[in-house]
């Protein structure tokens, strides 16, 4: 098991039919990373990107607003240098096929 700190994290908020959904960037050290940002709802959104994340300086990605129902997921596939590929998952997200 990798003990480094993943450098990608979700802020996701939750008001009166919408959710408010932000993509944190922050490493220990400089690092290349690429993620897949999905938010389902009432409609889809996806937004991706590639950046160089500097050393200990936290960095929104992106924010996303969503209008949504009683169900919702957010889905987000983030690949670090050097590392493998991870998902982290907000809401009521089915499972994943196998």
């Amino acid at each position: 098991m990798n003990d480094v700190p993943r450098a990608l994290s979700l802020k996701v908020e939750q008001t009166d039919g919408a959710i408010t959904v932000e993509l944190v960037g922050h490493s220990a050290r400089a690092r290349q990373v690429s993620y897949e940002l999905e938010v389902s709802g009432r409609s889809n959104s996806r937004h991706r990107g590639s950046t160089m994340l500097a050393a200990n300086t936290p960095v929104r990605l992106s924010t996303m607003t969503a209008s949504v129902g009683e169900s919702w997921c957010v889905r987000l596939l983030a690949e670090e240098e050097g590392g493998d590929p991870y998902e982290i998952l907000a809401g009521d997200c089915p499972e994943a096929e196998t």
